[in-house]
């Protein structure tokens, strides 16, 4: 059988999915090959140290030219079935319950987040880290269809937890000022300063308490601390996780708590970040510094 290949892109979140993905196929029997042609050169090549990956997943700098992709794949087994069959690629980011699940993940995904963090310095822990996805979520296109999600979201969340400080973890923080004065003046709110996402990632997964975003940069660490750190660590997650439904995520499985999420309306963000030249030009800052559209989705 030819091998089944994983092309990565997207932001850290998506890559853990596809490296899952990959991981996930090779424990069904079917050969896979995670294809980084579409990373070298781009913004995100450094999020993973691909020299791990490497030696833990077979690589190749591609291009792969696949005469049979899975186009239509709703559900995980839908690409293992095409895959048995004999179709070649998947090209899509593999965000799927069944993989969060999955032993494969924890044995793959879960060692390879490991080494990154071994790798750095340790963060402290935090009693609540909130994430705040804005960055291209303030986009038209991209709103309509994931949602923004409102300051009602994040309130309701911190009002079951009562906590004692909360760490704001963000991607976009002219925006975060803008989208949520209210949220932003909180007294016991500090914002994460760094800059690096390896830095976010453990910060959120640190946390005793964590407020998810409807992004995968945040769904992972969650995942991480209870997984594999075996934390005891309360998760919140947004019900529906976007603005369009569920996308086949049922993450009160994971044992995490789900609050009802509300999102901005398109013309409510056009109107506080107007998407003209200037914002233009700060997201595509936000996003050669790693900090705007590279968290997954």
């Amino acid at each position: 059988m030819d091998s089944f290949a994983i092309v990565i892109r997207g932001g850290l979140g998506n890559q853990l999915f596809q490296l899952a993905a990959a991981a996930y196929l090779e424990a069904n029997g079917i050969p896979t090959q995670v294809e980084i042609s579409q990373i070298r050169h781009a913004y995100f090549a450094d999020r993973i140290d691909w020299e791990y990956v490497a030696q833990n997943w077979k690589v190749t700098n591609g291009p792969h030219h696949c005469s049979a992709p899975v186009t239509e794949a709703p559900e995980l087994a839908a690409v293992l079935n095409a895959a048995s069959r004999g179709a070649c690629c998947a090209p899509n980011y593999f965000q799927y319950q069944e993989l969060l699940q999955a032993d494969s993940t924890l044995h793959s995904v879960g060692r390879l987040i490991e080494w990154q963090l071994r790798r750095r310095p340790d963060v402290p822990e935090v009693n609540t880290a909130v994430h705040v996805r804005i960055g291209d979520y303030s986009r038209p296109a991209v709103a309509a269809r994931l949602g923004c999600l409102t300051s009602e979201y994040y309130f309701d969340a911190l009002g079951l937890l009562s906590p004692k400080n909360i760490v704001a973890v963000l991607d976009d923080p002219a925006g975060f000022r803008r989208l949520h004065p209210r949220l932003a003046s909180k007294s016991a709110l500090s914002v994460t300063t760094d800059g690096s996402e390896w830095t976010d990632f453990e910060t959120l997964a640190r946390a005793r308490n964590v407020v998810v975003a409807n992004s995968t940069f945040s769904l992972w660490p969650a995942w991480f601390a209870s997984k594999v750190w075996m934390a005891n660590q309360t998760v919140i997650y947004p019900d529906p996780w976007t603005k369009i439904g569920n996308r086949g995520f049922a993450l009160g499985e994971l044992g995490w708590f789900g609050v009802h999420a509300d999102f901005f309306e398109e013309e409510h963000l056009a109107r506080a970040l107007p998407f003209r030249g200037l914002r233009r030009a700060r997201l595509r800052r936000l996003t050669r510094s790693g900090r705007g559209f590279g968290r997954g989705s």
